[in-house]
């Protein structure tokens, strides 16, 4: 449909370009009320005016440049070119022909988490670029979703390979790309799954509303079945706890598990000290978010 296409440009530039441009002219092309929910939605911002704009008074449709003044009959701002072609002198643009709206991909992981209820806020592992979404418990365990753009460019391998640690680290999670599928060489180095948004986005004509609903059944069908028993000892869980937070000692670890078991952070069997036991996906989805405070804390002593 033309609402499915006009999506999947719009995102395809949100791939290609670290901030993607669209005009008053793209804009006009699209359905009634989406640009407006891109805009509530901080998926686009208002940009600067526009410097050069095709001008349509004559056949030739010259690039101008016009000066943006004050029309002094009315107040008004206006963009003003002189022309020296025969015939055509002075050339008057409504400022609304110079309007254009800029991509915010923090606004997009913004959206996204709301959207599909993974947390309050999405953590941003390189800036503007890479950012976890959140964790979501689904039957086969924790999955991280993780919203990621340019990877299909060249600069994407050197994005995985030098900054994104978490997402090579991770275990079955869940890539969100704008559009177009990574890198073929990155696909068998990340234990992960990716889908392109452009393929799951919806736009509700009757609700004027954008949704990507059809992405949560894409989360809960990620994660393979766990291997591991589905539940878990406190030393178990300091164990795991240890590997994302090595500067903890077991005892300290285990201290941690507990603490948060008493406080419900997790599933537990209701029982107390060497009985007690831990239902394996609530404490995986936990122990993710301890990981995501941990690297919060060091990007803001860094």
């Amino acid at each position: 449909s033309h609402v499915t296409n006009v999506i999947r440009l719009i995102m395809h530039q949100v791939e290609r370009e670290p901030v993607a441009i669209f005009t008053a002219k793209d804009i006009a092309r699209w359905p009634r009320g989406l640009h407006g929910v891109l805009i509530r939605r901080r998926i686009l911002r208002e940009s600067q005016l526009a410097d050069s704009i095709l001008c349509d008074d004559c056949e030739e449709g010259c690039i101008i440049t016009p000066e943006v003044r004050e029309d002094p009959r009315n107040g008004v701002a206006v963009g003003v070119h002189y022309c020296a072609k025969p015939g055509c002198g002075r050339i008057t643009i409504d400022i609304e022909q110079l309007r254009q709206w800029q991509s915010d991909f923090e606004g997009l992981a913004d959206w996204l988490c709301a959207e599909l209820s993974l947390g309050p806020a999405p953590v941003s592992i390189v800036g503007k670029r890479l950012y976890s979404l959140g964790t979501q418990p689904t039957p086969h365990g924790a999955v991280e979703v993780f919203l990621a753009r340019g990877l299909s460019q060249a600069s994407g391998y050197d994005l995985v390979m030098q900054n994104a640690d978490r997402l090579r680290a991770a275990q079955g999670a869940l890539v969100i790309v704008p559009a177009h599928m990574p890198l073929p060489a990155l696909q068998p180095i990340l234990a992960s799954r990716w889908v392109t948004l452009s393929d799951f986005v919806r736009w509700d004509e009757n609700l004027v509303s954008l949704d990507a609903s059809p992405l949560v059944k894409q989360i809960e069908s990620t994660y393979p079945a766990m291997k591991e028993a589905r539940w878990i000892t406190v030393s178990d869980g300091a164990q795991l706890l240890l590997s994302d937070l090595p500067y903890l000692d077991v005892k300290r670890a285990a201290a941690r598990v507990s603490k948060a078991a008493g406080a419900g952070k997790f599933v537990t069997n209701g029982k107390t000290r060497d009985a007690r036991r831990i239902e394996r996906i609530s404490f995986d989805a936990w122990r993710l978010a301890q990981r995501d405070r941990a690297l919060d804390a060091e990007d803001d002593e860094g």
